[in-house]
């Protein structure tokens, strides 16, 4: 990201402010939203630590009425991924729209759909972390879904390999969400001038969309 006078930001789905914290301390103007009241708590509790004032929203991205307009609109880490559904895929594209300035830009990441991604589908894979002295493995893997795949369960866990006690697991759907439906989703929307861009390292897309 690239720091302009005078341009304001907003991220979509910032969590706990993994990516938002770092670039608000190097002094970029924004602000985000989350749907996750319990995530933005603990941003506010690392902000704090750090003496950063955030501006955050506990906003849902498909009903967002925020009082600003956008220079840049960023949606990081695959997160459009949650919304599942189609309808609100759109209403989540077409709210974002609504929320540029004119010239506005949107800049979306977004796994690539491709064969190689589905043929992992229920294959458990594994990684191995120390920390503090502890070893923990995560295993994660996709689960549930039936007729055409346009959405799936993803699980993870974390383990203790020593006691070999589960200290986390969680499941949720995403939403696979094709190349050509992205297309229509942006068109849908008003956005005439859009790039994709993929990265063949990490199996992405970062789609630039221009108001």
């Amino acid at each position: 990201m690239q720091k302009e006078s005078n341009s304001k930001s907003l991220e979509i789905a910032c969590g706990t402010g993994r990516l938002y914290l770092p670039l608000l301390e190097k002094g970029f103007d924004i602000h985000a939203i989350d749907i996750s009241g319990d995530m933005l708590d603990i941003l506010r509790q690392k902000a704090k630590s750090k003496n950063i004032d955030p501006i955050v929203y506990k906003k849902d991205v498909t009903k967002m009425d925020l009082d600003e307009k956008y220079d840049l609109i960023y949606y990081p880490f695959n997160s459009i991924t949650h919304l599942s559904e189609l309808e609100n895929q759109r209403d989540a594209i077409k709210n974002i729209y609504a929320h540029l300035k004119e010239n506005g830009t949107f800049a979306l990441d977004i796994v690539d759909n491709n064969l190689s991604h589905l043929s992992d589908y229920g294959r458990m894979n594994e990684r191995i972390k120390e920390i503090d002295g502890t070893e923990y493995k995560l295993e994660f893997w996709h689960s549930n879904h039936s007729g055409p795949i346009d959405k799936f369960n993803w699980n993870n866990r974390i383990i203790n390999t020593e006691t070999r006690n589960i200290v986390f697991e969680t499941s949720f759907e995403l939403g696979l969400i094709p190349k050509n439906q992205l297309k229509l989703l942006l068109i849908d929307a008003g956005f005439e001038d859009y790039e994709f861009i993929h990265n063949s390292e990490n199996g992405r897309f970062r789609i630039i969309a221009q108001k």
